[in-house]
């Protein structure tokens, strides 16, 4: 009989205690370790990190003591899928995403197109993770408002609530393929991609990319973490036709010229055309050679 720490039964967690700055810096190191989101608890410092069910948190507990001891991280316990939920709705309203974009929560009527000048992109985040809040989800959207045009084939990998390949669709890249292995965040893309009326314009498949079919399109974009992109890069600019571009972010700053450098590496060498950053945060624009 599965006990009360099962993490198949909700989302596994732990909670922070110490000042802002050490907190912070565990957070950063949170996301890179597939963090879906942080909780402050009311009227407290304590900020509570919820990651995917199933995901194994002790060995990864363990480290962060070691590795900051000014800050007290309390055991795991596992939270039930409804109180995730009411979470990823706390004090989210909706706010503008780069240069075209308007993001207006699913449970809150959105403005009219003209009140904003944007496209206007309704998102329930749900059980996955992407409300286009993060650092590294504003500097994607950047980047993919810079190359992203009519009948560019796209494929964004590690879709969470779909909302990049939300992005790319609604500026006109035509096919657009979502993929995410975990069933929760598949799920939610499709729904977003339908509440949009951009389900017939992308594709949202749940799988791996060990299984993933190869593609051959003009775009990538990878919002993943660091090991990831590291492990992947090389099939993913596999993918690209001639000229085309890839978006690798997921890193730190401190992490551009190591990522640079394997793109100058691969077995077709990528050049780096630009990389943005926002904090600590930072996402890399690279190009594929072309014929």
């Amino acid at each position: 009989m599965p006990s009360r720490h099962d993490s198949r039964k909700g989302y596994p967690t732990f909670l922070l205690d110490g000042t802002i700055e050490a907190v912070d810096a565990v957070i950063g190191e949170l996301f890179d370790e597939g963090c879906l989101g942080i909780e402050t608890l009311d009227g407290t410092t304590r900020q509570r990190a919820y990651f995917p069910r199933g995901t194994a948190l002790d060995a990864l507990r363990d480290k962060l003591t070691r590795e900051f001891p000014g800050v007290r991280i309390e055991p795991v316990e596992v939270v039930p899928d409804q109180d995730w939920v009411a979470v990823s709705r706390k004090d989210m309203s909706g706010f503008t995403l780069g240069e075209r974009f308007f993001v207006c929560p699913s449970w809150e009527s959105p403005p009219a197109p003209d009140e904003t000048g944007r496209i206007v992109l309704r998102i329930d985040p749900e059980k996955a993770f992407g409300t286009g809040r993060h650092d590294t989800t504003r500097l994607c959207v950047e980047l993919i408002e810079l190359v992203a045009g009519t009948e560019v084939a796209a494929v964004d990998v590690g879709t969470g609530t779909g909302i990049l390949a939300m992005v790319a669709a609604s500026l006109g890249c035509r096919p657009v393929l979502a993929l995410d292995f975990d069933p929760d965040a598949a799920a939610c893309a499709r729904e977003n991609a339908k509440r949009n009326r951009l389900d017939r314009l992308m594709d949202v498949v749940r799988t791996n990319l060990e299984s993933a079919a190869p593609h051959r399109v003009g775009l990538v974009i990878a919002n993943l973490s660091r090991p990831l992109l590291e492990q992947e890069m090389s099939r993913l600019s596999g993918w690209l036709v001639p000229g085309g571009y890839m978006i690798l972010s997921g890193i730190t700053v401190d992490d551009v010229e190591e990522l640079a450098s394997r793109l100058e590496g691969l077995p077709q060498p990528m050049q780096l055309v630009r990389y943005h950053t926002a904090g600590d945060w930072a996402a890399l624009l690279a190009m594929s050679p072309a014929d």
